[in-house]
């Protein structure tokens, strides 16, 4: 019946929300509410989330006055920064959209990685965060390309001790600017990748606002 359809789907839609938008935002509040250090990040007596939001007011303002727009590739951080760039007020005005890709296979058939490279690092270098930048921002036909790839736990198998992650970013598909990322090994896998994405989204304002970024021309 109609009206049951209706109802299903308004459901559905609920869920959705509550599980896609809503838990990360409460995640957050959770993690970040009470006060903690992580890295060099030491967050008390304020909220991250207003932070983060008035941050991404800022790189909106940057990229739609320049009418440019931002995709992101992301591993480590497994889609909690594009979560971030999609509650930034009128976000489709300048965000295109994002890809989580998780192992080898799926970084070399959407993101164009070397495989052979990508095979002797465990899909973590800074060669391969750049092809990640470089590929993801035609891939959503955007300007700009953000990619991190790294560690939020340790994998001793692996001989990894210490939480690290690459990130780099292109406009255009021309490299801008890259580095790495280092995180405290406190534990908890989702606070590592919250920093990643805090500390992402700070050095891409700071790249927006180089004077030989695009966004400044």
């Amino acid at each position: 019946m109609p009206g049951s359809f209706c109802f299903r789907a308004f459901a559905a839609s609920l869920i959705h929300t509550c599980i896609f938008v809503l838990a990360p935002v409460i995640l957050w509040r959770v993690l970040y509410g009470t006060g903690f250090s992580i890295g060099k990040e030491t967050t008390k007596n304020m909220d991250p989330l207003a932070t983060d939001i008035e941050l991404l007011r800022q790189i909106r303002q940057l990229l739609t006055g320049n009418q440019q727009t931002v995709a992101v590739a992301e591993s480590v951080t497994g889609g909690h920064l594009q979560v971030m760039l999609s509650l930034a007020e009128k976000a489709m005005d300048f965000f295109q959209g994002g890809i989580t890709t998780y192992n080898i296979g799926q970084k070399t058939k959407h993101l164009n990685i070397d495989p052979i490279h990508a095979q002797t690092c465990d899909c973590v270098s800074e060669k391969v965060a750049l092809e990640m930048s470089i590929a993801v921002g035609p891939l959503f036909s955007a300007d700009w390309g953000i990619a991190i790839t790294g560690y939020a736990s340790p994998v001793p198998e692996l001989g990894i001790t210490e939480l690290f992650a690459y990130y780099a970013f292109s406009f255009k598909g021309q490299p801008v600017g890259q580095g790495i990322l280092r995180a405290d090994n406190n534990g908890d896998p989702v606070a590592v990748r919250l920093y990643y994405t805090h500390e992402l989204l700070l050095l891409f304002k700071e790249a927006l606002h180089l004077p030989y970024s695009p966004a400044k021309k």
